[in-house]
C-alpha cells in the first residue's frame, strides 16, 4: 500500500506583523485504507517565520462508512499541537495556530456543504412488488430488488465511537461531518493525487496555492518512513512524536 505523500503550500498569514506568508510542508501517512474506513495522519510544518522550529501540528483523519456498497460516510479531523523545543511564546504560539486551524476546516466544512455533499437520510419505502404473470392461475410475486441506502444518522454516527481519537484528550476536534459520498469516493476526490484540483480552488479562494506535491509512495527514508505503531517519526535530524 502507498503510504506517504507530501503537499507543499504557501499560506496566508494575517494580523502577524512583518510576515504575509507561510511556506508549509503537509506529510501525509496513510495508516489505513480499506473499502470502509480510512486513518490519515498529517504533520504540519512551516518554515521562514519566526519560531518555526518550536513546533508543528499533528492532524488525525478518520473517514469510514458502514459497508463498501454504503453511498454515506462520516469524517473526522482531530488536531494536536506539538511543542519540539522551549519557547517562552508557547502559550501565543499555541493559541495562534489552535485560531488559525479552526478558521481553515470551519471554511473547508462550509466548501463540503456548498458541495451539496451533506448526508441526507432517505426513508425506506414500503417493498413493491411486481407480478411475474397475468394468468390468475401462474401469479408469482417478486420484490423489487432497491439499491438505494437507506444508512440513518444513528447508524452513521455510532462510527465515531467504533474509532477513538488517536492522541485521545489531548487532541480536539475540529471537523465531524456526515457525508453524502462514501469512502472511495473521498479519497479519490480529496486525497488521491490528483485531488488537488480540488484543494487548489479551496486554498486560491483563501488566498493561498499548492507549490508542489508528491504522490502517494512506499516509505524509502527515514524522513518519512512511519513505524506501524504510530509512535515515532524521524523528521530531518529530529525526533518527533507522531
Amino acid at each position: 500500500m502507498k503510504r506517504v505523500r507530501t503537499l507543499d503550500i504557501e499560506f496566508k498569514v494575517v494580523g502577524k506583523p512583518f510576515v504575509d506568508k507561510a511556506p508549509t510542508e503537509r506529510f501525509f501517512k496513510l495508516i489505513e485504507h480499506s473499502p470502509t474506513r480510512i486513518i490519515l495522519r498529517v504533520l504540519t510544518r512551516t518554515h521562514d517565520i519566526p519560531y518555526c522550529d518550536t513546533f508543528g501540528v499533528d492532524e488525525e483523519w478518520y473517514i469510514a462508512s458502514p459497508t463498501p456498497a454504503s453511498k454515506c460516510c462520516v469524517l473526522r479531523i482531530a488536531y494536536k499541537c506539538d511543542f519540539y523545543k522551549f519557547s517562552m511564546l508557547k502559550s501565543v504560539i499555541k493559541s495562534g495556530a489552535e485560531s488559525d486551524t479552526a478558521k481553515v476546516w470551519n471554511e473547508f466544512k462550509d466548501t463540503l456543504t456548498a458541495k451539496g455533499i451533506d448526508f441526507v437520510e432517505k426513508k425506506r419505502p414500503p417493498p413493491q412488488i411486481v407480478k411475474r404473470s397475468t394468468s390468475p392461475a401462474l401469479i408469482k410475486e417478486k420484490a423489487v430488488e432497491d439499491k438505494e441506502d437507506y444508512t440513518t444518522e444513528a447508524e452513521l454516527n455510532s462510527l465515531f465511537d467504533q474509532q477513538p481519537v488517536g492522541r485521545g484528550k489531548e487532541a480536539t476536534e475540529y471537523v465531524k461531518l456526515l457525508i453524502g459520498m462514501n469512502v472511495e469516493e473521498f479519497y479519490k476526490t480529496y486525497l488521491q493525487e490528483d485531488a488537488e484540483k480540488c484543494l487548489l480552488k479551496f486554498y486560491a479562494s483563501r488566498g493561498e496555492r499548492i507549490i508542489g506535491s508528491t504522490p502517494w509512495s512506499d516509505p524509502v527514508t527515514d524522513e518519512d518512513k512511519v513505524y506501524e505503531k504510530l509512535n515515532i517519526i524521524k523528521m530531518r535530524t529530529m525526533d518527533v512524536s507522531f
